[in-house]
């Protein structure tokens, strides 16, 4: 059979781990493992020709059979063993099986068998000037020499015996002190070094947060010189666009100027041709009645009656004539508000007063439920506002009817409201209702409302409107609440 390289490495392994497991088992109470064990390396030593192996297998089962009292067996391979060792002169081996034999030579009463082997013993231990195969050495002589009866040889090595075991004790107790302060040295050194490895690891972190703190700060002064760059650089094209912002705003502006001025005389001149309009078509009826009358009195003989009833038609159409001028003039002026802190609720409250015989006169009943805070108003236009709202809802209503009139504020706004429960406005009128001169009643100017309109819009106020037919008109006037 051909035997590879490979599997007699691993046969040699195995058996080096059947050898540590031989000494193992005895320990476990196992001794019959160990020596089958041991049997098997034996064996496989002999056909291998392994000669040094071959003797320790033989030197350990025979210290194994002796361990466990079966002398007779224990002498058979300790003396294998000892034949090996002296084959090839291995002076420890040679002791160790012969003190083998002689401890199984001693445990058959065969002492003087082992006196003789203990003399080349006592030899050999002396020769390896070792004290530990000295002191078994002696154990043995004191055994064989009591087994002989001769207890003065006997008690001679029973001495040498106990000066070899105290001073194995002391150089054991001066072993174990040199050990405990080399013991002690070393981790007093371990110690020292420790903390020489903290100190330079302290120091290292000190210089490592120190160069992380330089570089940071190099790092934000960087960050910080660009963004300062930056913002120069930002600040200065910021600068040029707002320049060029406010050169095209100017120009808008102007432009913006340019179209409202053109609007604002479009405006006036529609405006102008409106009240022009208006003014013509008011004055014609009362002048057309003044040149009627006029005539009548120059054409024929009159009664003096006639001419009383004449002249009466000529001085009441003037009046209306002269009516029309001064509400167009009113409409017109330009006079600037004077704003004023006044109590609001109490020239509301005055007007209603003003305005109760209306009230009476056309059966409408007032439900002023108002609640309104001192304004900052021009007096004279707000009464006429309030003058106008009041008697369009009186005149709205005229088989009688109830006006409610109520107040309230929301954030920075005053609303106050006049309801009325009469004939309403057509959806299709609401939107010409500010327009000078539009009125839906025959003896209306067209003139109120325009002017109340006007009024609210130099307040920072505005007027709302809503309407259904047959039910009702609600007129919202809403003021600023500005702090005097």
């Amino acid at each position: 059979m051909v035997r590879y390289p490979g599997q007699m490495f691993n046969k040699k392994l195995m058996m080096a781990a059947n050898g540590n497991l031989a000494i193992v088992y005895p320990n476990l109470n196992q001794p019959e493992k160990a020596i089958k064990l041991f049997l098997e390396n034996i064996d496989y030593y002999k056909n291998n020709n392994d000669i040094v192996r071959l003797s320790n297998s033989f030197a350990n089962l025979g210290d194994l059979y002796n361990s466990i009292e079966n002398y007779e067996k224990s002498l058979i391979y300790s003396q294998k063993a000892l034949d090996i060792f002296q084959k090839y002169n291995h002076k420890e081996g040679i002791y160790t099986a012969l003190h083998n034999i002689n401890c199984s030579q001693i445990r058959l009463k065969n002492y003087k068998t082992a006196l003789n082997n203990s003399n080349e013993e006592l030899n050999l231990a002396k020769e390896l000037d070792n004290k530990y195969y000295l002191f078994a050495t002696y154990s043995n002589m004191i055994d064989i020499y009591k087994g002989l009866n001769n207890f003065k040889q006997a008690y001679a090595y029973l001495e040498n015996y106990t000066l070899l075991n105290d001073s194995l004790k002391s150089e054991k107790i001066q072993t174990n002190i040199a050990e405990f302060e080399t013991k002690h040295q070393t981790i007093k050194n371990k110690k020292e070094i420790a903390e020489l490895k903290v100190a330079k690891l302290q120091i290292i972190k000190q210089r490592l947060f120190l160069l992380i703190f330089v570089l940071l700060l190099f790092i934000i002064t960087i960050i910080a010189f660009y963004f300062l760059k930056l913002k120069h650089r930002l600040a200065k094209l910021l600068k040029i666009k707002v320049a060029e912002k406010n050169s095209e705003l100017q120009k808008e502006l102007m432009e913006r100027q340019k179209i409202e001025k053109k609007l604002m005389d479009v405006e006036r001149f529609l405006a102008m041709r409106e009240i022009s309009a208006g003014i013509a078509h008011e004055v014609k009826n009362p002048l057309t009645s003044i040149s009627s009358a006029t005539q009548m009195l120059q054409d024929k003989p009159i009664t003096p009656a006639e001419e009383e009833a004449f002249l009466n038609i000529i001085a009441e159409s003037v009046n209306i004539a002269t009516n029309t001028i001064i509400k167009m003039l009113d409409f017109t002026k330009t006079k600037d508000i004077d704003l004023q802190n006044r109590d609001t609720k109490f020239l509301l409250n005055r007007v209603c007063k003003l305005l109760r015989g209306n009230f009476k006169s056309n059966q409408v009943t007032l439900e002023n439920k108002n609640n309104l805070p001192n304004l900052m108003i021009d007096e004279e236009y707000i009464q006429s506002v309030f003058v106008n709202v009041i008697n369009n809802a009186i005149n709205a209503m005229p088989n009688g009817g109830n006006l409610t009139i109520s107040s309230a504020t929301n954030n920075d706004k005053l609303y106050l409201k006049f309801i009325d429960n009469g004939c309403g406005i057509k959806p299709e009128l609401l939107e010409k209702v500010f327009n000078p001169f539009f009125t839906t009643r025959s003896d209306g100017h067209g003139l109120g409302l325009s002017i109340a309109n006007q009024a609210m819009k130099q307040h920072g106020g505005t007027i709302e409107i809503t309407s259904e037919l047959n039910v009702g008109t609600t007129v919202t006037l809403i003021f600023p609440l500005i702090e005097a």
